[in-house]
Protein backbone atom coordinates (compact mmCIF):
# COMPACT_ATOMS: atom_id res chain seq x y z
CA UNK A 1 0.00 0.00 0.00
CA UNK A 2 3.06 2.45 0.83
CA UNK A 3 4.49 1.77 -2.25
CA UNK A 4 1.55 2.50 -4.33
CA UNK A 5 0.62 5.55 -2.34
CA UNK A 6 4.05 6.83 -3.06
CA UNK A 7 3.69 6.66 -6.73
CA UNK A 8 0.53 8.97 -6.70
CA UNK A 9 1.45 13.05 -6.73
CA UNK A 10 -1.51 14.00 -5.12
CA UNK A 11 -0.86 11.94 -1.80
CA UNK A 12 2.30 14.39 -1.33
CA UNK A 13 1.34 16.48 1.90
CA UNK A 14 1.25 20.01 0.73
CA UNK A 15 -1.94 20.93 2.63
CA UNK A 16 -4.11 19.56 -0.48
CA UNK A 17 -6.92 17.90 0.94
CA UNK A 18 -10.62 18.41 1.30
CA UNK A 19 -12.77 16.57 3.50
CA UNK A 20 -16.28 15.98 2.45
CA UNK A 21 -19.14 15.56 4.28
CA UNK A 22 -21.82 13.15 4.02
CA UNK A 23 -25.40 11.75 5.83
CA UNK A 24 -23.86 8.26 6.29
CA UNK A 25 -21.23 7.78 9.85
CA UNK A 26 -20.19 4.61 8.73
CA UNK A 27 -18.41 6.19 5.67
CA UNK A 28 -15.13 8.89 5.55
CA UNK A 29 -14.22 10.59 2.45
CA UNK A 30 -11.53 12.96 1.65
CA UNK A 31 -9.97 14.68 -1.71
CA UNK A 32 -6.64 15.23 -2.50
CA UNK A 33 -5.48 17.34 -5.54
CA UNK A 34 -2.43 17.97 -7.22
CA UNK A 35 -1.94 21.86 -6.85
CA UNK A 36 -0.35 22.25 -9.90
CA UNK A 37 -2.60 19.91 -12.38
CA UNK A 38 -5.87 20.63 -11.46
CA UNK A 39 -7.42 17.62 -13.27
CA UNK A 40 -4.76 15.43 -11.19
CA UNK A 41 -7.36 14.27 -7.86
CA UNK A 42 -7.97 11.02 -5.70
CA UNK A 43 -11.55 10.44 -3.66
CA UNK A 44 -10.60 8.82 -0.90
CA UNK A 45 -13.32 7.01 0.20
CA UNK A 46 -13.52 4.35 3.21
CA UNK A 47 -16.03 2.35 5.07
CA UNK A 48 -15.41 1.66 8.87
CA UNK A 49 -18.39 -1.18 9.38
CA UNK A 50 -18.71 -4.87 8.51
CA UNK A 51 -21.52 -4.02 6.34
CA UNK A 52 -21.17 -2.61 2.58
CA UNK A 53 -22.05 0.93 2.53
CA UNK A 54 -23.69 3.10 -0.20
CA UNK A 55 -22.92 6.53 -1.20
CA UNK A 56 -24.80 8.40 -3.88
CA UNK A 57 -22.36 9.76 -6.08
CA UNK A 58 -24.44 12.79 -7.03
CA UNK A 59 -23.69 14.04 -3.46
CA UNK A 60 -20.33 15.06 -3.67
CA UNK A 61 -19.97 18.59 -4.72
CA UNK A 62 -16.81 19.39 -6.54
CA UNK A 63 -15.87 15.73 -6.63
CA UNK A 64 -18.54 14.29 -8.50
CA UNK A 65 -18.04 11.60 -10.96
CA UNK A 66 -21.35 10.92 -11.74
CA UNK A 67 -20.40 10.33 -15.42
CA UNK A 68 -16.93 9.92 -15.91
CA UNK A 69 -15.38 6.15 -15.63
CA UNK A 70 -13.76 5.65 -12.03
CA UNK A 71 -10.78 3.40 -11.67
CA UNK A 72 -9.27 2.22 -7.75
CA UNK A 73 -5.59 3.24 -8.05
CA UNK A 74 -4.96 0.78 -5.12
CA UNK A 75 -6.53 -2.36 -6.92
CA UNK A 76 -6.26 -1.04 -10.36
CA UNK A 77 -10.32 -1.82 -10.80
CA UNK A 78 -13.16 -0.05 -11.93
CA UNK A 79 -15.37 -0.02 -7.79
CA UNK A 80 -18.87 -1.32 -7.93
CA UNK A 81 -21.43 1.50 -8.47
CA UNK A 82 -25.53 0.40 -8.65
CA UNK A 83 -27.75 3.35 -9.97
CA UNK A 84 -25.15 5.96 -9.34
CA UNK A 85 -23.93 5.12 -5.88
CA UNK A 86 -20.78 3.35 -5.07
CA UNK A 87 -20.86 0.21 -2.95
CA UNK A 88 -18.14 0.44 -0.34
CA UNK A 89 -17.28 -3.26 0.90
CA UNK A 90 -17.11 -3.71 4.69
CA UNK A 91 -14.41 -2.65 6.26
CA UNK A 92 -13.47 -1.61 2.57
CA UNK A 93 -11.76 1.37 0.64
CA UNK A 94 -10.89 3.19 -2.63
CA UNK A 95 -8.64 5.79 -4.22
CA UNK A 96 -10.90 6.85 -6.76
CA UNK A 97 -9.64 8.29 -9.87
CA UNK A 98 -11.31 8.91 -13.49
CA UNK A 99 -10.13 7.39 -16.28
Amino acid sequence: MIAVKKEINVFADFNNRELIEVENPHVFIFGRYNLQKSNERVLVVANFNNNPQHLSLENLGNWAVQYRPLVDLYRGESPDIFKNSLVIPGFGFYWLSEL
